[in-house]
């Protein structure tokens, strides 16, 4: 008997653990608009649903992809500047370096 007051307790004490999460969850969505917009209302139909192995999923499944883009070589690898690049970061160099600041921009 005392094992099945104690199975009601905790049905009831969750229960009103959850009328209280609602209860917050709801008064909190009507005062920011961004909350009410269509995007939140379809992310509400999957609350319930998602488990926390599908977050642990996404999560390694994100991982894996930034992963695989990091492996490769990035798009100037190896190769000698082209295009002036250096030579204006250089001239720039010594215009910031040799100059008053006041001289730098002509106005």
């Amino acid at each position: 008997m005392a094992n099945f007051k104690k199975t009601v307790l905790e049905v009831s004490e969750k229960e009103q653990l959850l009328k209280q999460k609602k209860f917050i969850h709801t008064n909190f969505k009507s005062k920011y608009f961004v909350f009410q917009t269509n995007f939140f209302k379809i992310l509400e139909c999957f609350t319930e649903k998602l488990l926390s192995w599908d977050i642990l999923l996404i999560t390694l499944l994100a991982l894996l992809i930034r992963f695989c883009l990091g492996i490769g070589p990035y798009s100037g690898f190896n190769t000698f500047p082209m295009f002036g690049d250096f030579e204006a970061q250089r001239h720039w160099l010594e215009l910031t370096l040799n100059l008053p600041m006041k001289d730098w921009y002509f106005l």
